[in-house]
């Protein structure tokens, strides 16, 4: 053999061949992940898991005085719900009939065990969080019925 050697940058020809420059970068999530109904259904659990672990925390520390945040009390319990109720209502709708009666339940726990962390429970807070609830529902399902209504229409549901 003469000349230059046919792997300069590299010791032999066992190693694998260098991507090209211009080759796209893999995306996450993969665009088409959220297709696979089990795939929704696994991200719509999870999702209303850890927004409702979020919710526990925040509700049940202990604090010497109350945070100066913008809106009320009610308002925080009301984006609180509608917010956990969202993922299912919208991704995962047959989850509803056990994961309502959870989220109720959180909203009554939560009330009931904030007088042993130094915070007030009123009745109000539960009733803003089941407001939040049947917003969250209401939207969540209606997004999730305009979404199969369009895939039907266009004949893409399968």
């Amino acid at each position: 053999m003469t000349g230059a050697p046919r792997y300069p940058d590299r010791s032999g020809p066992s190693e694998p061949p260098l991507k090209p420059r211009n080759a796209p970068l893999p995306t996450f999530p993969h665009p088409t992940a959220l297709r696979r109904p089990e795939t929704r259904h696994a991200a719509a659990l999870a999702l209303t898991a850890i927004l409702s672990l979020a919710i526990f925390v925040l509700a049940l520390i202990p604090l010497p005085e109350m945070p100066d945040l913008p809106g009320t009390d009610k308002q925080h319990h009301l984006i609180a719900f509608a917010a956990l109720t969202l993922p299912c209502a919208l991704f995962y709708p047959r989850a509803l009939f056990w994961v309502l009666p959870l989220v109720v339940a959180q909203a009554g726990l939560i009330e009931i065990v904030q007088p042993y962390v130094n915070r007030m429970r009123e009745w109000a807070d539960f009733v803003a969080g089941l407001k939040g609830v049947g917003i969250g529902l209401g939207l969540g399902l209606g997004l999730h019925g305009a979404g199969l209504l369009t895939a039907r229409r266009l004949g893409r549901a399968g």
